[in-house]
This record gives structure tokens, sequence and C-alpha cells, in this order.
């Protein structure tokens, strides 16, 4: 038979209410983490991510959660245990293929089933890329700290780049300078942010805009240089992408 859980001590309150149902969490999101600098130039280089989560309990509340990963189809091996957190930073390398599955545990002691998982691609799509539609004025440079070793550059206010892909999450890196200026994000044809590229020296290789989704699907990214006054330069470097 099975024991039915319950206190392990004397019961003082006028009505006490087992909990034996366990909590749950939905599908994990992969969020690349912006602020950050893709670590090298190699086409290959490892994108920085934020892994984020949500669980439900309908009784006593989530106490922690343990986070799984499966690296190239291999087995599921546990990469934080009892954690309080609903997020892990993270690394995925491009050509590489990963699962990530998380499971809640309540104040009662339950333990849920592992969230649904899916197989993620990782990869970095470079501005020579032939998936990028180009309009206006742009430039090619070459330079080492570039990912890949090369960018294009426009100051021709209206001058855009599109990248049609499909997949769960997608960031723009570029290079900010001191003479760079303002470039506007539309994702599917809705304009969500004006980036402003300045910064006092050069830095390079920064992701300055992601956006994820709850579900594969088939989106398109467009950036379009403002043309900021006395400095209207902007830069395409590369785009990250979860597929």
């Amino acid at each position: 038979s099975t024991l039915a859980k319950g206190p392990a001590g004397p019961i003082v309150a006028a009505t006490v209410t087992v909990d034996n149902s366990a909590p749950t969490v939905a599908t994990a999101k992969p969020v690349l983490r912006t602020g950050v600098a893709l670590e090298g130039p190699s086409t290959t280089q490892r994108l920085l991510l934020q892994l984020t989560w949500s669980g439900t309990d309908a009784g006593a509340g989530i106490a922690s959660y343990d986070v799984q990963r499966s690296y190239d189809g291999g087995t599921f091996t546990t990469i934080a245990s009892a954690t309080t957190a609903k997020s892990l930073n993270w690394t995925m390398n491009p050509g590489h293929t990963y699962r990530f599955r998380v499971r809640a545990r309540d104040n009662a002691g339950n333990v849920g089933s592992w969230s649904p998982s899916y197989t993620w691609y990782p990869g970095l799509t470079q501005q020579s890329s032939t998936a990028l539609k180009w309009a206006g004025t742009w430039t090619s440079g070459s330079n080492s700290q570039n990912s890949g070793g090369s960018a294009k550059s426009s100051t021709s206010p209206g001058a855009s780049v599109s990248y049609a892909f499909s997949g769960r999450a997608i960031a723009w890196v570029t290079t900010l300078r001191p003479d760079a200026g303002q470039v506007q994000v539309w994702v599917d044809n809705v304009l969500v942010k004006t980036v402003d590229t300045r910064a006092d020296s050069a830095t390079y290789r920064r992701v300055v805009y992601s956006k994820y989704w709850s579900s594969y699907g088939a989106h398109t990214i467009k950036l379009v240089v403002v043309g900021t006054a006395d400095r209207p330069l902007a830069t395409v470097d590369a785009f990250e992408v979860v597929k």
C-alpha cells in the first residue's frame, strides 16, 4: 500500500490541508543576453544566453527548481540543483544541439515532472550571408575584431538590412563607437525599439538587441539607419539565432 503524506508532528490547527499536488514547469526559453559582447571573432563563437522558465503550484508553493541539459543528443545531466532562481546564465556553441528541461519541488516536498524540452540549434549568421537583404548604401570593412573578421556600415538615413529566418530567438551584434548613431529595429513589420549605438570608445561584437518567442516560427528582423545628426554611422556585424 501507499502511505499518504502528512504532518511530521502534532496538529494544533482547526483545519489541515494535505498537499499531494505536484508543481509544473513550462518549457524553458532561450533569451540571448544583451549588454555583453561575443567573447571572440570566431564564426563558431559560443552564444551567451539566459535560460528562463516559470512554474506553478496549486498548493504549498514552489520551493526550488532542478535544471538539466542534453548536449548533442546525449543523456540529460544536472546543471543546477535546488535553485530558487527562475533563470540561469548559460552558453551554447554553434554547430551543436541542446535540450534543456526543468522540474520544480514545492514546500510540501512534492516533486513535479520534467518540463517539455525541444532541440535547439544555435548559430551565428554573419553580415556576409546571402540570407541578409540590403537596401541603400552600405560599405563592407575588414577588422580582426569583428565577428568573422568583417562588418558592414552605413551613414545613409533609411538604409536597411532584413533577415528572414525561422527560429526561437534572435539577437543583433554590432560595433559601438563615438561616431555611431541610432538604428530602428523592426520585428515582423513592427517597430520594437530604437537602439543608440554610440559609446565613448569602440566596442566590438556587442549584443544590443534580442528577442525570443515561446515556440519555433518564421520571423523577420529589419534594421533601419536613422541618420543621427553628427553621428549617423550604423554597423551590422552579425546576428545570433537559436533555431
